[in-house]
């Protein structure tokens, strides 16, 4: 097998099981940042509403980024305001299990409308179901 990617790319699909996981593609959960560190999937994970009805998926490297831009903007803008409580307020964090499967959590399967059939994208830094 090759090298592992740096980043998420790509398109898959997938399905969501009656118990409300998702598989997420071999491909997609061998990303590593580092070639010697441990792939971004291992460990937690922040799942949160996106944008244009979709979940976003962050490893906690790239929350911890996303948080450190968001901080840095002008929280006076009510734009700001709206977006930082749908962002934040929605977000559950969720882990891979033995089978490299996530479960989503109910209220965002209902915010996402999501049915049996899923595309999963990679979008660099993070994952969108």
């Amino acid at each position: 097998m090759g090298e592992a990617l740096s980043g998420f790319y790509g398109q898959y699909q997938t399905t969501l099981d009656a118990k409300g996981r998702i598989a997420l593609p071999a491909k997609l959960r061998s990303v590593k940042r580092h070639p010697s560190k441990k792939t971004l999937l291992e460990g937690n994970l922040i799942l949160t509403k996106g944008l244009e009805g979709c979940l976003s998926l962050y490893p906690e490297v790239e929350w911890a980024d996303m948080q450190g831009r968001l901080s840095s903007l002008n929280f006076t803008q009510k734009d700001f305001r709206f977006f930082s409580r749908r962002f934040y307020s929605s977000a559950s964090t969720v882990s891979l299990d033995r089978s490299g499967r996530i479960l989503i959590p109910s209220h965002l399967q209902k915010e996402a409308d999501l049915q049996h059939g899923l595309l999963v994208i990679g979008v660099n830094n993070w994952v969108e179901i």
